[in-house]
């Protein structure tokens, strides 16, 4: 549908005798990347919801399936999570931003003194066109988040300062590597 500076996508699906709207998403002729249909900004809003939840249990196991590889394995899999607190799902702030940036969406968060943003990354999808022809997604596509957990960053307002979650909780050992280098002169 045309609107005032771009059109509107309505995704209709028929059920039974029935047409119902399954997605919709607005079109900016003067905004090159926009964050996607309705369904698309939800997903993206659940899966930062679910690993809020999930790093607030401290659930590895949940972790695990909700970020990328290289985020869980490098940053989170050893990581005293009781360290940084993130904000909790159950306190959303009123307002938060979406950004999207190819394939990636970017959540920006206030939280209180900080503003938490969460760098998502959409899952490759294991959809084939027989499946897209059936209406059937495979039966991970029903189970699995959209998005992936890519990257946690946290601005600090008054300093401007940042940090991401992995340099913060990879940090120590560093600094310990660090130190016994020096200790036993390893220039190397």
């Amino acid at each position: 549908l045309p609107a005032k500076n771009g059109h509107l996508l309505i995704k209709l699906v028929r059920s039974s005798d029935e047409w119902l709207v399954d997605d919709v998403e607005a079109h900016n002729h003067r905004e090159k990347d926009h964050t996607g249909s309705v369904r698309r900004q939800a997903d993206a809003v659940n899966a930062v919801n679910t690993f809020l939840t999930a790093y607030g249990a401290e659930d590895h196991d949940s972790l695990k399936q909700l970020t990328t590889t290289a985020f869980y394995m490098d940053s989170l899999k050893l990581a005293d999570l009781s360290i940084i607190q993130l904000p909790s799902p159950t306190n959303v702030p009123d307002e938060f931003d979406i950004r999207a940036y190819e394939n990636k969406l970017t959540v920006m968060i206030p939280a209180g003194r900080e503003i938490v943003r969460l760098d998502l990354e959409e899952r490759k999808s294991e959809f084939t066109k027989a499946d897209i022809a059936a209406g059937t997604p495979p039966v991970s596509e029903q189970y699995e988040s959209r998005f992936l957990v890519r990257d946690v960053t946290l601005y600090e307002r008054a300093s401007r300062r940042q940090n991401s979650l992995s340099s913060v909780f990879t940090a120590p050992t560093r600094a310990s590597f660090f130190l016994k280098a020096l200790s036993e002169r390893d220039h190397i």
